[in-house]
């Protein structure tokens, strides 16, 4: 699964209804405005890793760059929740 995200609360609110649906072995790549960009986004890989944290079984295996606008970080299920 792909989502693009360009703040905390549009994250939390898709992580909620796609986590339900991963498979064990599924991620969810997240893609938000690199602060380079200059795009409006309170996102950063902090921001991502404080809203799964608590909340999910999912952590961050990955981290890219997309393209000149935006990064990308793979989410995969914790193997001690599989």
């Amino acid at each position: 699964m792909l989502i693009f995200v360009t703040d905390r609360s549009d994250i939390e609110s898709k992580l909620a209804t796609l986590c339900p649906l991963l498979a064990p072995s599924g991620f969810i790549q997240v893609s938000w405005p690199k602060k380079a960009s200059k795009r409006p986004t309170d996102i950063t890989e902090t921001t991502i890793r404080a809203v799964i944290s608590p909340a999910t079984d999912l952590v961050d295996i990955k981290f890219c760059a997309v393209d000149a606008v935006r990064s990308g970080l793979k989410l995969v299920i914790r193997k001690s929740g599989q």
